[in-house]
């Protein structure tokens, strides 16, 4: 390719109008753009982000490193923002690059949109704005990457990342399986008492259970918080990688098709130590789909809008067959959808109380505990369903959006690609000249060096966020050289997809391959579609890596999409791209405005929220409680409604014997988080180690939280014991007798359910309490 020819951008593939000369520094823009959404990919998919901490601090605690809370994720989210910004920019200043209908995308944006302001009714503000401001991130990094990728180069870069991420997810599984577990499985045997302190879990508690579960048992969860998650992403980069590798025979690179199916071979060896079902069932259907498209492929895209068609009307049977099927016998075919059903009963209870808005978004869990079945046990954040999700948090609202960016996305994706699945990589090409290539495409290696950057800056990124760099040096250092060899391993799987040897004269040279990447999208599209149909049983979406490389992945599969300026004429080219730049402009400065306004009013201050109760948390340790109370109360006051560090800032106030500081902290994480249970027995429990014990204020909390959480049989006990010192034993006995009938509906095999010196001790007290003997 010349020199000059690489300045050149045009508008449409397949135009028939001719050059328009383009800056170097506007083709920049989107390259920039698109290395910035896989930097904040690569460091997001590789740590566990929390939206407030989750280390238990105690005077005399062990100094655990605390993961990536929401300041990480805010900062994340402000470079991922930069994505559509840059993309905007680019349409302003350059007039040969058009915007596309990615009408699914827009359609994501909106729903994002309607979450971010959801805050304005969450009940639990702090977690509504975090979350929300996250998915629109992810909104906004699928938008600018459906724009951006418009040629096969692109698509392979892209595919190129998903092969290297999944080529470190299996690294770090496999450290995790077969060194760490045996040195965790030596460490709790010699000190399970120091474990379970460092993490308040109490032995014989159904937490303990699960602790010791995932220690001994041997599940696989990766960088997330689920087995099924981990699963999920195996099947999604899975498919991606199969894509690729099948692109890479047709291409006759099959060296590198070989070292693509390495590593989709320890995949599949990997898979099954997750013991996700769910993931197994996709992993299948999925490689059947792949296969069974490239095979019929041009049968398909003749009947596209037929088989469209087919697939809504098997979408909409399926589900009123498991509703049906549901609703009449009360469960479903195995104890793991069975566990799903009664979530998803509670949920509907929960979409019929707050109907056209819903709960506010990240707030689905509060309010299911209200309404959960009683033999539904476990205290869920997520519905378990995209959905439902959608549908409860968001309301009507929300999931007629949802269902709307479901049915365009697949419009979309079921579009025959046409000419563009053989179309060279060059963007700067004539138009006439991008017709079907005939042998290797290639581009220069500068844009491998500038992918393989984006990956670097990436791995740079997560060092940096998930590192508590506050840890001893030890720590730091053992974390650099894992992050470098993680990194390795990204970047020399991703160059067998990327790159490929063309001989120049007796020489030979590394060029970035750019040969047409039709089944890459087939890899693409099958990949995303098996992410969304394990996200009906699970809430592996949600989690902010895996959510952040599904936007990119189907980002890039849809950037195919018609240009929203058609140029059917030289005539009206001018006017048609005269206004797209003046909207761009209009875009760009809204976006802006929000961008900043975002990084003030909402990132700085949470950042320094989460600084000042870092450093309570050092105090707290030291056994330095008052000092610690005080670093919590000033973190809550310049923090945006974050009951968390209220609460915490009570727990010091007790520890430093100030029962009035700390009923007054209780009091504001009450005010910032009213359906939060858990604060109400906090300060129940506060108020019956007062002297003389305000039994009555403890009464009420405790009553007001079992309206919260009806089935939670501890608190009722708890509320017993005070009603009979309260000299109140008829209502003592009746809530035991409430804790026996709710343990009634538990199955035999449920782990929480009470054993039978348990239910003799409760039955004895009610004979008591009722004077019988």
């Amino acid at each position: 390719m010349s020199k000059r020819s690489r300045t050149h951008d045009y508008a449409s593939p397949g135009s028939q109008a001719g050059p328009i000369h383009a800056a170097p520094t506007a083709v920049w823009l989107t390259r920039v753009a698109l290395g910035l959404a896989i930097a904040v990919v690569a460091a997001r998919l590789m740590m566990t982000e929390s939206i407030r901490s989750v280390v238990q601090v105690y005077p005399n605690a062990p100094a655990v490193p605390a993961g990536p809370g929401p300041s990480s994720g805010l900062l994340l989210d402000l470079l991922a923002g930069l994505c559509p910004l840059l993309v905007l920019l680019r349409r302003w200043v350059d007039p040969s690059f058009t915007l596309r209908a990615a009408w699914s995308a827009v359609a994501f944006v909106a729903l994002a949109a309607w979450a971010v302001a959801s805050t304005a009714w969450a009940s639990d503000r702090f977690a509504a704005i975090i979350s929300s401001v996250h998915l629109l991130s992810a909104a906004g990094v699928l938008w600018a990457v459906a724009q951006i990728c418009r040629t096969p180069a692109h698509t392979r870069v892209v595919a190129g990342f998903a092969a290297g991420m999944l080529a470190v997810l299996l690294i770090h599984g496999l450290w995790f399986q077969f060194v760490e577990r045996p040195a965790l499985k030596e460490e709790w045997d010699k000190n399970r008492d120091q474990i379970l302190a460092s993490r308040n879990i109490q032995p014989g508690t159904f937490e303990y259970i699960q602790f010791e579960n995932k220690v001994l048992r041997g599940e696989l969860m990766g960088f997330s918080a689920s087995p099924n998650t981990y699963a999920a992403m195996l099947v999604l980069l899975g498919l991606v990688t199969l894509g690729t590798a099948a692109q890479l025979v047709r291409n006759g690179r099959l060296i590198s098709a070989g070292a693509m199916l390495l590593v989709l071979l320890v995949t599949a060896a990997v898979l099954p130590l997750t013991q996700s079902r769910t993931g197994y069932l996709t992993a299948v259907l999925g490689v059947v789909l792949l296969a069974l498209t490239i095979a019929l492929g041009s049968a398909l895209r003749r009947r596209a809008t037929l088989l469209y068609l087919l697939g809504v009307l098997a979408v909409l049977g399926v589900t009123a067959f498991v509703v049906g099927y549901g609703a009449s016998r009360g469960t479903l075919f195995h104890d793991s959808l069975n566990f799903r059903w009664r979530y998803w009963v509670g949920s509907f209870e929960v979409w019929k109380l707050h109907p056209l808005l819903g709960v506010g978004w990240e707030n689905f869990g509060a309010h299911y505990l209200g309404v959960r079945l009683p033999e539904a046990t476990e205290e869920i954040k997520d519905p378990h369903n995209f959905f439902v999700r959608f549908a409860t948090e968001l309301g009507t609202v929300g999931a007629i959006l949802a269902a709307g960016w479901m049915a365009l996305i697949w419009w979309s994706l079921s579009r025959p690609a046409g000419a563009i699945s053989e179309e060279r990589d060059d963007t700067n090409a004539p138009a006439s000249s991008r017709a079907i290539a005939p042998g290797p495409a290639t581009l220069p290696l500068d844009r491998f060096a500038g992918a393989a950057a984006a990956i670097a800056f990436g791995f740079v990124l997560n060092f940096f966020a998930a590192t508590d760099l506050s840890q001893d040096s030890g720590y730091a250092l053992f974390e650099g050289f894992r992050v470098c060899g993680y990194l390795l391993a990204a970047l020399v799987v991703a160059s067998f997809a990327w790159l490929t040897i063309v001989r120049e004269g007796r020489e030979s040279a590394l060029r970035l391959d750019a040969d047409p990447a039709a089944l890459i999208r087939v890899g693409l599209v099958v990949g995303v579609g098996m992410f969304f149909v394990h996200n009906l049983i699970d809430f592996a979406m949600f989690e902010f890596g895996p959510m952040f490389m599904m936007a990119l992945l189907l980002g890039a599969a849809l950037g195919r999409e018609t240009s929203l300026v058609r140029e059917p004429s030289l005539a009206d080219q001018a006017p048609a791209r005269n206004q797209g730049r003046r909207a761009a402009r209009i875009a760009l400065a809204i976006g802006s405005a929000a961008w900043l306004i975002g990084a003030v009013a909402l990132v700085i201050p949470v950042v320094s929220s989460e600084s000042v109760a870092a450093e309570a948390d050092a105090s707290f340790r030291k056994n330095v409680p008052a000092v610690a109370a005080k670093g919590y109360e000033s973190a809550f006051q310049n923090s945006i409604a974050n009951g968390d560090y209220a609460y915490r800032a009570a727990t010091a106030w007790r520890w430093a014997g100030d029962p009035a500081r700390s009923k007054a902290m209780l009091d504001l994480a009450i005010a910032a988080s009213p359906l939060d249970a858990g604060y109400r027995v906090a300060r129940a429990e506060l108020a019956r180690t007062l002297r003389p014990a305000a039994d009555k204020l403890a009464a009420d909390d405790y009553a007001a939280a079992i309206k919260l959480d009806p089935n939670n049989r501890e608190n009722r006990i708890r509320y017993a014991d005070v009603l009979e010192k309260l000299t109140l034993p008829r209502e003592a006995a009746e809530q035991l007798e409430k804790v026996l009938e709710l343990n009634d509906r538990l199955t035999k095999e449920e782990k929480k359910r009470l054993s039978e010196a348990q239910v003799a001790d409760i039955n004895q007290k009610i004979m008591k309490l009722r004077g019988r003997r």
